[in-house]
């Protein structure tokens, strides 16, 4: 119960949802350490406001398989329109999710959780 009061409070937010959402990637930039994705809602609609180093979980379609996989990131920058997070290298090679993300073109459609603040 106290689970559903946090998604409740969530979805009562402005730009708040819960389940999933459809986001496009937008922007894709090489770092030191890997990639820094941004996404943006494809309703173009507000984003909940959250603070950095609050968790989504990104959903995506595993090639060859018929199921979708989600991975948990932390947020690195947010703001009304997008969210940003990092996939390292070393992510990357651990975790498919991470790896089909850190793989993937600007414009292409992904899911993501509404963000959650870390106990």
């Amino acid at each position: 119960q106290a689970e559903q009061q946090k998604y409740n409070a969530l979805e009562a937010q402005v730009g708040g949802w819960t389940g999933w959402r459809e986001f496009h990637l937008t922007a894709v930039e090489n770092t030191e350490h890997g990639k820094q994705l941004q996404f943006s809602a494809t309703d173009q609609a507000e984003l909940v406001k959250a603070e950095e180093n609050a968790f989504i979980s990104v959903r995506v379609a595993i090639p060859e398989q018929e199921y979708l996989q989600p991975y948990q990131f932390s947020l690195t920058a947010s703001s009304p329109l997008n969210y940003q997070i990092v996939i390292s290298d070393t992510l990357a090679a651990a975790s498919s999710v991470a790896q089909i993300l850190a793989q993937m073109s600007v414009g292409t459609t992904v899911e993501i959780s509404a963000p959650m603040q870390s106990s």
